[in-house]
């Protein structure tokens, strides 16, 4: 008996069990992938039946034998609007988690995140028993979302953002670390003024970079620049111009994209760079490369491949959850827009 097209119910594991003359146990199993000791006979009905009830298993009928999907999360926060197809950082994040999930044999699945009205029943809807664990890309503290999963017991890897909640593991480049290279780096070319590059927003990435700053300069300035307006560059530009001795003659920026639209403004008022105004960034975006931009790189791919690696482990043993903040190691490159200074 098919079913009706007009509302029907979907289709329950019960019916195909009827249908094909066998146990749940081994429909179970048919859709597990677990049929070497299945009759072929019995094996070609079960699949005959699935297809023509248009069976479709619910999460907690294709567990396999240890109870897990076999399933990972990315959720991307809308909110950046920062889309993965736009931006180097999400894209290759999401190609590192691939090649792993491609390695493992298990299933990879990108939710981006949206301003919900009921945040309880989307966590119920889209990720209980759907997959096994989230990776969370640069939340931020407080993220509703994160803050709801959280005490449901879902193990939780974060990218690109130090943790706020215990019993969650992070992976990402060494934030500090990259500020401390960026400033020793002006500081042996002679600098003694520098400046830090924030956006409209604060990250907990960029926090800890300025910290990095400060480390060797204490003096350092932080400079904000809100929007991507010509006008809002300028104004910037035209404030630095008004420091006068005690301006900056470095910058680093939060990130590469926000140093080359400062870069742009310093070009239209006639700075020379590095002469006048000496610029890094972080990312080492191709932007970057196209432009000889000074810049820390960030291994987006491979802080992808690790962050999966780990929340697989934790799966698999979850004593180990949420004890892990992996930091890579940031690297500097060189390239025209610093300058040794005589």
């Amino acid at each position: 008996m098919k079913p009706s097209n007009s509302k029907a119910k979907p289709a329950t594991i019960r019916q195909v069990a009827q249908l094909a003359g066998a146990s749940i146990g081994t429909i179970s199993k048919v859709l597990n992938g677990r049929v070497q000791n299945i009759e072929p006979g019995l094996h070609a009905r079960i699949l005959d039946a699935i297809r023509e009830l248009r069976y479709r298993p619910p999460a907690s009928d294709i567990t396999n034998e240890d109870g897990h999907a076999e399933c990972i999360t990315l959720i991307i926060p809308e909110s950046t609007g920062l889309y993965p197809s736009l931006n180097r950082y999400f894209r290759d994040s999401i190609i590192g988690c691939l090649d792993e999930s491609a390695s493992m044999g298990w299933t990879f699945t990108v939710f981006t995140e949206r301003i919900w009205g009921e945040i309880g029943q989307v966590t119920r809807h889209k990720f209980d028993g759907r997959c096994d664990g989230i990776i969370s890309l640069a939340p931020q503290k407080g993220n509703e979302l994160i803050e709801s999963l959280h005490p449901r017991g879902i193990p939780i890897v974060q990218i690109g953002s130090t943790p706020w909640l215990d019993r969650i593991s992070s992976v990402d480049i060494d934030n500090f670390g990259a500020g401390v290279i960026a400033a020793n780096h002006l500081k042996d070319l002679g600098h003694t003024h520098v400046g830090f590059l924030l956006g409209g927003r604060e990250y907990h990435s960029g926090t800890e970079r300025w910290e990095g700053i400060l480390s060797v300069f204490p003096t350092a300035r932080r400079l904000r620049l809100f929007t991507e307006e010509v006008a809002s560059v300028d104004r910037l530009v035209e404030r630095w111009k008004q420091l006068g001795p005690r301006r900056p003659t470095a910058i680093i920026g939060w990130h590469d994209g926000i140093v080359l639209i400062l870069r742009k403004g310093f070009i239209r008022a006639g700075i020379q760079i590095p002469e006048e105004i000496a610029l890094v960034g972080v990312d080492d975006s191709p932007e970057a490369v196209e432009a000889n931009l000074t810049s820390i790189e960030n291994p987006f791919s491979d802080i992808g491949r690790r962050a999966y690696k780990l929340l697989v482990s934790e799966i698999k043993d979850p004593e180990s959850a949420g004890t892990q903040r992996v930091l890579l190691p940031p690297r500097l490159i060189v390239r025209d827009s610093t300058l040794k200074r005589n």
